[in-house]
């Protein structure tokens, strides 16, 4: 099983960061505001225009980035 050190750095996660993960995982707007629990498009918009995300949606953005992503 695979241990994880959580630290601050969980949490830098970007509103280009969050962008350029929904693209490597082949999301809409849409899509990746419903993983993130919301419904609507807009909000996944927003949030890739912020310079810093709120930290439960950046520790979210870095589990999926964690777990989604199969390195080649």
């Amino acid at each position: 099983m695979k241990t994880h050190n959580i630290t601050k750095d969980i949490y830098n996660f970007t509103g280009s960061d969050l962008k350029n993960l929904r693209k490597e995982i082949y999301l809409s707007q849409h899509e990746m505001s419903n993983l993130l629990g919301f419904t609507s498009r807009s909000y996944c918009s927003h949030l890739e225009k912020r310079k810093v995300l709120p930290k439960h949606i950046a520790l979210l953005c870095a589990l999926i980035k964690e777990y989604c992503i199969i390195d080649s």
